[in-house]
């Protein structure tokens, strides 16, 4: 008779980083998110002070279950276990930005984000966005696009982003550098290459 091998859960199941592990391969492979949500809640049953079981339950919520409610606390406790978890707070930020549209609160999560960590690319990107869209504040918002673009300079998008942000608010006295960041994504990338970006640069 085969003996059937026990699963880690089963040998230990008090262990919560079984559990976190496990409730991350239903998330991301098997593709089912309410055992995965189950799995994150169990964990946390078993261990309330887990600042990263709650940061991945929060994700978890916010990308599958559009309960913006329930994300947000468990990325407020994340942050009160663990302030300087930055993965954390950036899409705390992004769930105030983008769902919530409390953008005062975003921004501070952000601040405090570049206070730790200030070559966070994705960071230094949607502060730069959120000036931009909603306070309008085009001179600060470049100065982080600026920061931006500086940190691994290999992605097409990044270059077309930075390029048109230039186009949209700050020609022509930028131009020739929104030329030059065109020029690098299209040369990454002929996906980029727009018929009236290239005859805006004739001009």
């Amino acid at each position: 008779m085969t003996q059937r091998l026990l699963h880690p859960i089963e040998l230990e199941p008090t262990n919560t980083r079984a559990y976190n592990n496990l409730a991350g391969l239903y998330s991301k492979e098997l593709k089912n998110p309410q055992k995965a949500k189950l799995l994150y809640e169990q964990a946390l049953k078993i261990n309330p002070d887990d600042a990263d079981g709650h940061y991945n339950l929060a994700t978890l919520i916010a990308r599958e279950f559009k309960d913006n409610d329930a994300a947000r606390h468990h990325y407020e406790v994340a942050i009160e276990l663990q302030p300087d978890l930055v993965d954390a707070k950036h899409n705390y930020g992004m769930l105030l930005f983008s769902s919530l549209s409390l953008f005062g609160e975003a921004k501070k999560q952000f601040l405090e984000i570049l206070e730790i960590e200030p070559d966070k690319k994705n960071t230094l990107k949607q502060l730069a966005r959120l000036l931009e869209e909603h306070y309008k504040n085009l001179k600060e918002a470049k100065f982080y696009n600026d920061r931006f673009i500086l940190i691994e300079p290999n992605e097409a998008e990044d270059h077309y982003w930075y390029s048109t942000f230039l186009i949209l608010h700050f020609l022509p006295e930028y131009k020739e550098t929104a030329k030059l960041h065109y020029d690098i994504a299209c040369k990454m990338d002929m996906s980029y290459k727009v018929k009236i970006i290239d005859m805006l640069f004739k001009q």
